[in-house]
């Protein structure tokens, strides 16, 4: 097993989806280490003993790793002789990179509907709350509408959808443009012609375009305003920094 594979199987005795990149060590600092733990006097604990306190060494290096990318804020790329639909799934890709593309993308769709409805307000919880949790219908809820944002639709995502119709509200199922197809035949199948299916690029860069009056200039400043906002929501509720997003420098004029 190669020393990344080993990293990831530690890490995800702790950590649900914790990057693991090759500048993150090699065979030498481990060499290192073990030199510091057999200094410890290990063996003078008995198995169980010596157990815990392998298991409290993995769970420090673990958070320093965690610390790590938490400093570590997505480096979005923008081309403005790319369509806005091709920059939010850039975007996308990139989260998906570091295992963080369901609360970027849900993030992205609360930033958008707060520009485009600056007078109502958007719920802003973090993206670990279940909407059990808090009684919600959805992710978001405007009007009527129930909103759901998933970049892995399953069967429980369009249960929930149906519930939503019985109790009297309008749906919007917002997913990845890779999962558009299959996720529209769902929903057809759990409830024909009431939920409508969206991608999640689609939804984002429509809103900026319509903003931005179409206008090239005005494109540009549109899509800063939404890392803007995106960074604002996120700040306000998570304490995972690393889905803070650093704005291009192009976009910074």
């Amino acid at each position: 097993m190669e020393f990344k594979e080993k990293a990831l199987k530690v890490f995800k005795m702790w950590y649900e989806n914790l990057p693991v990149h090759k500048p993150s060590g090699g065979p030498g600092d481990i060499g290192k280490m073990l030199e510091a733990i057999g200094a410890a006097g290990l063996e003078q604990l008995n198995v169980d003993e010596r157990i815990e306190v392998l298991e409290y060494f993995q769970l420090f290096l673990v958070d320093k790793v965690r610390e790590y990318h938490s400093r570590q804020r997505l480096k979005a790329v923008y081309n403005p002789s790319q369509t806005t639909w091709q920059a939010v799934n850039d975007l996308l890709a990139l989260a998906r990179e570091t295992g963080k593309e369901g609360p970027v993308a849900q993030y992205l769709i609360g930033a958008k509907l707060q520009l485009r409805f600056p007078h109502v307000k958007i719920g802003n919880e973090s993206y670990s709350t279940a909407d059990d949790q808090l009684g919600r219908p959805g992710d978001f809820l405007v009007g009527d509408t129930a909103f759901h944002v998933t970049v892995a639709p399953m069967t429980a995502v369009y249960e929930k959808c149906k519930r939503n119709i019985e109790d009297g509200f309008r749906v919007y199922l917002l997913v990845p443009d890779r999962s558009l197809v299959g996720a529209k035949q769902n929903a057809e199948m759990v409830a024909p012609g009431k939920i409508t299916v969206e991608s999640i690029e689609s939804f984002v860069a429509q809103n900026i375009e319509e903003l931005s009056v179409f206008s090239k200039d005005r494109i540009i400043v549109g899509f800063h305003r939404l890392l803007e906002t995106y960074n604002e929501r996120v700040n306000a509720t998570e304490v995972d920094k690393s889905m803070l997003i650093e704005i291009p420098r192009n976009l910074l004029r």
